[in-house]
């Protein structure tokens, strides 16, 4: 994958993307309606009905994408913006390389640089914590027939996944130059009081896990 390749047209109409929201930001309308405009099926799942729950409700989502036969699945978060064509984009990276399992934007590149013209896969391992998997965008191939841990309540959910995928023989990768912005932390801190305890519960699972 080391090899630098132009970037084709590709029919998204089997694509879906799982959006969790905690209270719809001004970012959810304007990138669902994004998505919607290059044919993206669009799952918008409200925490509250989930108890707060991320990964039952990424697993609802994807159960929803498969039972509409999407073979690629983007989790996004609900305060990212994204270039148009960035979905399309991504889909077609994971078509044309089969031993690619998931894909994820360059966290870092700039949106005024536009889409790359080209396009390169960095394979990782880990997750946005170790500069690595964007958790709050990625996108897998739905044939990967795997749940997400629900175990974990808000965090960690997105690195057991990713071992996962690997441990089945897929490469996870960055697609360098692909930007996306992600405004950190904005729905969280909606929720704080609610949330923290439960990402204390994960960090704590985590190292009991993983040690450390």
């Amino acid at each position: 994958m080391d090899e630098a390749r132009g970037i084709g047209q590709v029919d998204v109409n089997i694509v879906a993307a799982v959006i969790p929201t905690l209270y719809r930001p001004p970012f959810l309308q304007p990138l669902v309606d994004q998505l919607e405009e290059e044919g993206v099926d669009v799952f918008v799942l409200h925490s509250e009905d989930y108890d707060h729950q991320i990964h039952r409700m990424w697993n609802t989502g994807v159960d929803r994408a498969r039972e509409i036969g999407a073979t690629e699945i983007a989790i996004l978060n609900d305060d990212i913006i994204l270039l148009p064509g960035t979905i399309p984009l991504m889909v077609a990276i994971l078509r044309s390389e089969p031993t690619l399992g998931i894909v994820y934007p360059h966290q870092g590149a700039p949106l005024e640089a536009g889409l790359p013209t080209e396009w390169k896969v960095e394979l990782t391992a880990g997750s946005a914590r170790v500069g690595a998997m964007t958790g709050f965008c990625f996108m897998f191939k739905a044939e990967i027939d795997l749940r997400f841990d629900e175990a974990y309540h808000w965090w960690y959910g997105d690195d057991t996944f990713e071992e996962q995928v690997r441990q089945l023989g897929y490469g996870v990768g960055r697609i360098v130059g692909l930007p996306l912005v992600h405004e950190q932390s904005t729905s969280l801190k909606q929720k704080w009081d609610e949330i923290n305890p439960l990402i204390q519960q994960d960090s704590a699972l985590w190292r009991q896990r993983h040690g450390g």
